[in-house]
């Protein structure tokens, strides 16, 4: 197989058309959201990788339920 044909076919393999689908998905479900850097203890970190475990959302979203429902009655002054 030549260098073309190898180009021509890179990105149609099974996995790339997984991959780019990924990552498209995980571009649309950003919207508003905003990356942050926080500081957690090693139990807050294994805790949070468990959930994400059990139930199957990623990080981000175990940490986004947990805030939103730690927040909530100052949330609910902002809607």
């Amino acid at each position: 197989m030549s260098l073309q044909d190898r180009e021509k076919t890179r990105g149609t393999s099974v996995v790339s058309s997984i991959i780019s689908n990924s990552s498209e998905k995980k571009k649309e479900n950003k919207g508003n959201l905003k990356a942050r850097s926080y500081y957690l203890t090693e139990e807050l970190y294994k805790a949070i990788g468990l959930k994400s475990a059990l139930t199957g959302a990623d990080k981000s979203t175990v940490v986004r339920l947990a805030l939103t429902e730690y927040l909530k009655d100052i949330l609910e002054q902002y809607k």
